[in-house]
């Protein structure tokens, strides 16, 4: 069984983010959250597309109207 990303750093980051608070630095450690969830967020999109046997990734993203 493969451990993700997240579930191997879930703690580090909740403790760093604990530290950051506690020294009054409460952007920082928002920041540090951002990149927790952002991080899970693109583990779970590569799982998603590395199942979908016809997905293509292209070099330029669609343009959004």
């Amino acid at each position: 069984m493969k451990v993700s990303y997240f579930d191997t750093y879930l703690y580090n980051y909740f403790r760093l983010q604990e530290s950051l608070i506690a020294q009054n630095q409460p952007t920082v450690a928002l920041e540090i959250a951002e990149r927790g969830r952002a991080r899970a967020l693109v583990e779970l999109l590569n799982k998603r597309f590395a199942r979908d046997a016809n997905f293509i990734p292209t070099e330029n993203p669609p343009l959004l109207p």
